[in-house]
């Protein structure tokens, strides 16, 4: 083998590996599993979509607090909801649902107004 096929291997295995790293992103995990998006109904809440994982089930507190996680990413991503946000709804996707990305969770998001600025 000559010398540029011996570095076009060399290089190849450098990029799988760096590849491999990034399957333990938080950001990759977020990216994977869920989605953030304006309600169609109400401009004034946000709806964050999440599937359910071996690593973050449905119904624990572990599980949620992934979710959450990757909630406040996606706000902290696009510079939403600075002053906090509160959950409106939660629940859990139907047969009957439009939900063509198979996503598990629903939740309807509402950001906090920001408290007032008082005069001194």
């Amino acid at each position: 083998m000559g010398n540029r096929m011996v570095g076009l291997i060399v290089l190849a295995l450098l990029g799988l590996t760096a590849c491999k790293d990034l399957h333990k992103s938080v950001d990759y995990e977020r990216h994977k599993y869920s989605s953030l998006r304006t309600s169609m109904s109400n401009s004034d809440v946000v709806v964050f979509e999440a599937m359910t994982t071996a690593e973050a089930p449905g119904d624990t507190e572990a599980g949620e607090a992934i979710r959450m996680e990757w909630l406040k990413g996606w706000l902290a991503q696009r510079k939403m909801c600075q002053s906090g946000f509160e959950i409106l709804e939660r629940r859990g996707y139907t047969f009957n649902d439009a939900n063509p990305y198979g996503y598990d969770l629903r939740y309807e998001v509402s950001c906090a107004t920001p408290p007032e600025k008082t005069a001194n």
